[in-house]
Order: structure tokens, then C-alpha cells, then sequence
């Protein structure tokens, strides 16, 4: 069941993509003045929001910086070790093969070919 999560009030438009790990569900949640854009993540009865900043020095990247429980506030998601790699696969995914911006949308060769960092830390 995919739920729909808001952002000051209005409903974000979640995909679901079948990835490395299983199924999940992805929406875009916007960008922040200061940088940085955010994601809602939704598989396996976990849902949260994590944020990426696109890098393009020296070359363009994704890092993936932090995840939490309610879009751009609440308490740091936390997670199980060992599902963190199922999570992160599925987030590659996610950046590979769609358009970041509007997930609805299939990527391109220049979306495959970008390399995804992750500096969060999302548990314990």
C-alpha cells in the first residue's frame, strides 16, 4: 500500500518502481533556498524523507546527506544495519534510471552513467 504524503498540505505524486531490492515508492519533495533537494522514500512499512545535493565539482554526482522521519524537520531516521543496503540500493536505482525531478519520468544515458555517494547515517 503506498501512501500519500503531503507537504504544506498538498499531496506529493509517489511512483512506484520495482528496484534492486523490491518494491518502493519515491516522490519528490522540493528544494530547500539554502540547497539540497528532498525525497519521500516509502518499502517494506518504512517510510521517510532523505535529501541529496547535486555536486557537479569536479564531476557531477548525487550525495545522498541525511534522511528523517518528516519532510525537512522531525527526528533522524534510523534504521536496521542490514537493511540499510537494501535501501541504498534502491535509491541508486531510483537516481540510474529516473528523472530526479519528476520521477514519473524515465532516466537517460546521463542519469545512468551519474554516480550516487551516500554520506548519511541512518542507523544506530
Amino acid at each position: 500500500m503506498v501512501l500519500t504524503p503531503k507537504i504544506h498540505g498538498q499531496d506529493l505524486k509517489v511512483v512506484t518502481l520495482t528496484g534492486p531490492s523490491g518494491d518502493f515508492g519515491i516522490a519528490y519533495a522540493g528544494s530547500r533556498p539554502e540547497g539540497g533537494h528532498g525525497f519521500y522514500y516509502q518499502a517494506e512499512g518504512e517510510q521517510f524523507f532523505f535529501y541529496a545535493q547535486l555536486k557537479t565539482e569536479p564531476a557531477m554526482k548525487w550525495v545522498v546527506t541525511g534522511a528523517q522521519t518528516r519532510a525537512w524537520s522531525g527526528a533522524p531516521f534510523r534504521t536496521y544495519a542490514q537493511k540499510e543496503p537494501a535501501k541504498r540500493a534502491n535509491i541508486e536505482f531510483f537516481f540510474h534510471t529516473r528523472r530526479c525531478f519528476s520521477p514519473e519520468q524515465p532516466g537517460d544515458a546521463s542519469t545512468q552513467a551519474m554516480p550516487v555517494e551516500f554520506t548519511w547515517r541512518t542507523f544506530p
